[in-house]
């Protein structure tokens, strides 16, 4: 059914007269023999009367982003309303990103944020988009005062501003928060955190991915974020996402289910009150990177202790406790004896002394390896200390920043959270990665 040219226009104005005081209605010009509507080229017309507002979300206070479908007996076309200022690019800003500077060749954007047909559909339609309400005298002198046809320019200064862009189909599907996100990384100075260009590209390159139908929001909250440690949190909270997904498919494995790895997480919780702890599964999804320069950095932007050296201090504690017990034991003599019989020839005390220290290291590096495998939680005896350690400064950050307790002072936050926002996302970026086909079966569904 198209849409009415007619009662569309008269929408848009009484949307504004709502904005006129009443002690000034008497100064609203009766248009009754030359009703005022907004001067459309055809074309703009032809817009109008065939394109339909598609999906409306808010991201935030007073910004919707809107999609509208246009659809003809020959053509379907899909436009994204971005609730910004339009800027004089004909850069697309989504598309395929790999690095600062690729282009986003993949998007067909076209700039439209001026035509009369989709803008009168907007105002009219999409009541979330707010009316500037300090330019009253302006609205009596330049649209109540007069009546006829008037410019788009008359109208558009009254609403909020809106950046229109035609794209493909692809792109029109995507998450509003990720299509909005996207748009933002490259208009940075509307952000309140000022993220370097490398930080800007990593946020895009997750919008853009398949993945950002599940992970659109939290990015797009952390990167409007108002504060480093919020931004952190929104980015912690796409990690949370994935908690459960090794240990269901671990049980899914046993089970040989078809279940959905969120719907078994679901019931496990429901059922039996289970769900994976936080600390526990957060290492256990780092252990899974192959990417040791990742959490290197990590460890040291996060200011943790060198894992290396506080092995190396253990292991000298445990070879100590080992010399001291064998060196009195009638099972050192023993070892001694059938090691001198073998190969060594003890020809005086240093000697001696040599080849009692050879056969304790070779003993303490046997029962350290021992005392790796059996006690549980030695992460410092862990060869695998790094993924851990790494795993337990994220989720102390994370915990300092959600909690105000006096065991979790949040003022002990890094000096370089740019850096950290950084490498985080990049953990976010690998995880997802590394289940992608696990999220595109539940977004399939």
């Amino acid at each position: 059914m198209a849409t009415s040219i007619k009662e569309t226009n008269n929408e848009v104005f009484a949307r504004l007269l709502e904005h006129i005081p009443e002690q000034f209605q008497h100064l609203v010009v009766n248009d009754d023999d030359d009703p005022r509507r907004i001067f459309a080229t055809d074309e703009e017309q032809e817009l109008l009367k065939h394109s339909k507002v598609d999906d409306i979300m808010m991201t935030l206070p007073n910004k919707p982003v809107v999609k509208i479908r246009y659809k003809s007996l020959t053509q379907t076309r899909f436009f994204v309303v971005i609730p910004e200022h339009p800027y004089e690019s004909i850069t697309p800003f989504i598309g395929n990103t790999a690095s600062r500077n690729d282009a986003q060749a993949s998007t067909n954007g076209v700039l439209l944020s001026n035509n009369a047909g989709l803008l009168t559909l907007l105002w009219a339609q999409v009541k979330e988009l707010p009316v500037h309400t300090h330019k009253g005298d302006e609205l009596i002198d330049e649209v109540f005062g007069v009546k006829g046809l008037l410019e788009v320019d008359k109208i558009k200064k009254h609403f909020m501003d809106c950046d229109i862009w035609e794209v493909d189909k692809d792109i029109f599907e995507k998450n509003p928060f990720s299509l909005y996100g996207a748009w933002l990384t490259h208009y940075s100075e509307n952000l309140s955190i000022s993220f370097s260009d490398d930080t800007l590209v990593l946020y895009r390159r997750m919008f853009e991915q398949s993945f950002g139908e599940f992970t659109g929001e939290p990015l797009f909250r952390s990167l409007t974020a108002t504060h480093f440690s919020h931004s952190f949190l929104e980015i912690y909270r796409c990690i949370e996402r994935l908690y459960s997904i090794p240990f269901i498919k671990e049980l899914l494995k046993v089970t040989n289910s078809n279940i959905k790895n969120s719907q078994f997480a679901v019931e496990l919780e429901k059922q039996l009150s289970w769900r994976p702890k936080e600390e526990d599964a957060l290492i256990k999804l780092i252990r899974m990177l192959d990417d040791t320069e990742l959490l290197l950095n990590l460890k040291k932007e996060l200011g943790i202790a060198d894992t290396a050296s506080e092995e190396k201090l253990e292991y000298q504690k445990i070879r100590n406790i080992i010399h001291s017990t064998l060196g009195s034991a009638d099972l050192l003599g023993q070892s001694l004896e059938k090691e001198q019989a073998a190969t060594v020839h003890i020809r005086d005390e240093d000697s001696e002394d040599s080849a009692q220290g050879q056969l304790i290291d070779a003993l303490a590096d046997t029962l350290t390896e021992s005392i790796r495998n059996i006690i549980p939680g030695s992460s410092k005896l862990n060869p695998d200390s790094l993924p851990r350690a790494v795993g337990k400064a994220i989720y102390q950050l994370r915990n300092s920043i959600a909690h105000w307790r006096p065991s979790g002072d949040s003022s002990q936050q890094p000096d370089n959270w740019e850096a950290v926002l950084f490498l985080i996302n990049q953990l976010v970026f690998q995880l997802y990665k590394l289940f992608e086909e696990d999220i595109a079966a539940e977004l399939s569904s």
